[in-house]
């Protein structure tokens, strides 16, 4: 609802006509909005009721409205999480450069300690060379989603009384 201020007067619940009247126009030329077709008894109303029409699309365009901004938000959640794991992957490269450079140095001072160094290093490189990879391939939802998903389908069946 649109609230408007009378003058001096506490403001008072009222739909806008001309706002109104654009969405309900915007929704009759735009098919892409996915909007239900309206039946023709409502498009027959008389001005007075025609504010039934004029809720309907209204109610409709907010509600698109919304889910796309929960889209928007879940994809600019996903960018950060991306980032933030690229992040901690050059975290971890500089972490890794400064213990492979202290076990190559022991390996310099101790002579007999240079073949053992590589051992460490070998390793180190597998697991890092993963961390990378997942870095920039982050694993799609998996298993962990799907559980979570069914779980919020239950319960929203349990709301309904059994309904989907």
């Amino acid at each position: 609802m649109v609230q408007e201020e009378n003058s001096g007067s506490a403001p008072t619940d009222s739909v806008d006509s001309t706002e109104t009247g654009e969405l309900v126009e915007t929704a009759k030329r735009d098919p892409a909005l996915g909007l239900p077709e309206l039946p023709d008894s409502l498009l027959q109303l008389q001005p007075p009721f025609r504010f039934l029409e004029r809720r309907l699309v209204r109610d409709e365009l907010i509600n698109r409205i919304q889910e796309l901004e929960a889209l928007e938000e879940q994809k600019r959640q996903k960018l950060v999480r991306e980032a933030l794991g690229k992040f901690g992957f050059f975290m971890h490269l500089t972490a890794f450069f400064a213990g492979c450079s202290y076990l190559v140095l022991l390996g310099i001072i101790v002579p007999k300690a240079m073949p053992w160094v590589f051992i460490p290093i070998g390793l180190w490189c597998i697991g890092f060379a993963y961390h990378g990879w997942r870095a920039w391939h982050p694993k799609p939802p998996g298993e962990k989603a799907f559980k979570k998903a069914l779980k919020e389908l239950e319960e929203q069946q349990n709301l309904n009384g059994g309904e989907p």
